[in-house]
């Protein structure tokens, strides 16, 4: 397991997919990285067959969860080479994609766009899950920024651009319907990051132009830009 803090946190699945490689393969610590793999793989199959959970991983039911985790296999992949990845967690990556395009997920719809669409408006469904009385302090619903990065793959590059580029430069937060969140938040960060980005190399530097312009600091980027309303 990966705790999410100490003491105070327990193994959170998306934390976990997201610190993995860096306190692991960064260190030639590939040993350790495949045993918590391991563990988690039995989690989310038993997540993606109804059954309860013989694992103490929290939060694996949340739809960015299974995304990290394909993102998380690939710098795996990067580490000990394609054909070894393939070898040793190919037919579950299959099986989790699979799960996903098949619309197996309870909060997470492939679109004829080929766009991931999930809602967020009663509760937080992504990593900025901060919530008072319940209810999230940042509502993010629909086609989610960072969501949106490797499914179906030719028929989400042509749409990403479409629905999340705008006429500023940079991606809107999320879009749901007709409504479009302007909001400069550091979610777009990820899609110039990724190696197989939707974005062309024009439109990765203008994202990343925002970002350094609006959100960073030396301690890091903001989570909102002070130019946008709501800014605190």
């Amino acid at each position: 397991y990966i705790l999410a803090g100490y003491p105070w946190f327990k193994c959170r699945a998306r934390d976990m997919f997201i610190a993995l490689p860096g306190l692991t393969l960064s260190i030639e610590e590939q040993e350790y990285f495949e045993l918590v793999i391991k563990t988690a793989e039995r989690g989310i199959k038993e997540f993606m067959e109804g059954k309860p959970l013989s694992v103490k991983i929290t939060e694996i039911e949340q739809p960015d969860v299974l995304l990290w985790l394909i993102w998380c296999l690939q710098q795996y992949a990067k580490e000990v080479g394609l054909e070894a990845c393939l070898k040793r967690y190919g037919k579950f990556m299959k099986q989790v994609l699979q799960f996903i395009e098949e619309g197996k997920h309870p909060n997470l719809e492939v679109k004829e766009n080929g766009l991931l669409y999930t809602d967020g408006r009663g509760k937080s469904v992504t990593w900025m899950n901060s919530s008072v009385n319940g209810s999230p302090v940042v509502v993010r619903t629909g086609y989610i920024v960072e969501f949106n990065l490797e499914a179906l793959a030719e028929r989400c590059q042509q749409s990403f651009s479409k629905v999340f580029y705008n006429e500023y430069g940079y991606l809107f937060d999320y879009v749901n319907g007709g409504s479009q969140d302007y909001s400069v938040r550091p979610n777009m960060i990820f899609a110039v990051a990724l190696d197989y980005s939707p974005l062309s190399q024009e439109q990765k530097k203008s994202v990343l132009d925002v970002c350094t312009r609006e959100l960073l600091t030396p301690k890091g980027l903001r989570s909102l830009s002070p130019k946008s309303s709501g800014y605190n």
